[in-house]
């Protein structure tokens, strides 16, 4: 299911938890694993649209050697990270970038015929970038290929998913997406719509129907996603906020890791990045692969080849 994953790594600690908890189904998949940095281009900064023009003979020389320094730095590190995965019987690339990381990695990913992107959601300071909000936010809102963005360090286990969905059929392949995934390893899955604003109605009998109403949805979705067994588990929940639904049951069920589209069934208006799907991804205890509908298609079609 993924044969290749691209890490997109400035050297974090977060950039090494989205690695190691990658890692054991790498091994498990037979993936080949692309170790990927990408330098600024200071240069490109000043001599753009003739903001400095002309610059000093010397500078462009001076941000050149800069650069040499940062990339022979970059490579030696990657290159002990490369020694490391092939320590442990996995094959691995070096590849060091140049530009807008998010232009870079995304273009990298999608010339390479990666299945999985894999990233920190905050990064250094520095002349790297802070990820969350410009680069992890950017690939995920750009790439065709889904994400895995994850923001604490955690042990690599894999034994319990949640899709959240709000019944939309862009939803729906994220859960197909989960349950090949599930099956593959033998995790189980959790499918969970939040019913938002609902606690505050008095008339407790109407809600429950609704409920009721909701619960079979989700087993019919879960059915068309090969997903109706003992491992497939259906939920619905009433909060204020979907967000605040799927980050509570996420804490309160040991979930391993989330599946999630980044828009739903209204488009840009709801499940909306910035919304729901950012603060899942900024606040959640557990990695998130994160995508829109037809990345996880495209990822399903290429799974059936």
């Amino acid at each position: 299911m993924w044969r290749h994953i691209t890490w997109a790594t400035d050297f974090s600690e977060l950039s090494d938890a989205a690695l190691y908890f990658v890692l054991p189904l790498a091994k498990q998949m037979g993936s080949n694993v692309a170790l990927v940095h990408c330098i600024p281009n200071i240069a490109a900064a000043y001599t753009s649209g003739q903001l400095l023009e002309p610059l000093p003979a010397e500078i462009p020389i001076l941000m050149g050697n800069v650069l040499a320094q940062i990339r022979e730095e970059a490579i030696e590190r990657l290159e002990a990270k490369a020694s490391e995965l092939r320590s442990m019987g996995i094959g691995v690339e070096v590849h060091i970038l140049q530009g807008d990381a998010h232009h870079a990695v995304i273009e990298f990913a999608h010339k390479s015929e990666t299945d999985l992107i894999a990233i920190g959601t905050k990064g250094v300071s520095g002349i790297g970038e802070k990820l969350l909000g410009s680069t992890t936010a950017r690939i995920i809102q750009g790439s065709d290929k889904p994400v895995l963005s994850i923001n604490q360090p955690r042990k690599p286990k894999l034994e319990s998913m949640l899709v959240p969905t709000d019944l939309s059929e862009a939803s729906s392949f994220a859960l197909s997406y989960a349950i090949a995934l599930a099956k593959l390893i033998g995790a189980s899955v959790h499918v969970l719509h939040v019913m938002e604003l609902l606690e505050a109605i008095g008339e407790r009998e109407t809600v429950n129907r609704l409920e009721v109403m909701v619960k079979a949805k989700l087993e019919v979705m879960a059915e068309a996603a090969n997903g109706i067994s003992d491992k497939t588990h259906i939920h619905a929940l009433k909060r204020h906020h979907a967000a605040e639904g799927i980050l509570e049951f996420v804490d309160e069920n040991n979930i391993d890791l989330v599946i999630m589209t980044t828009h739903g069934r209204t488009g840009l208006a709801r499940f909306l990045w910035g919304s729901v799907a950012e603060r899942v991804i900024r606040e959640c205890s557990a990695p998130v692969i994160a995508a829109r509908a037809k990345a996880f298609e495209r990822a399903l079609s290429k799974r059936a080849l």
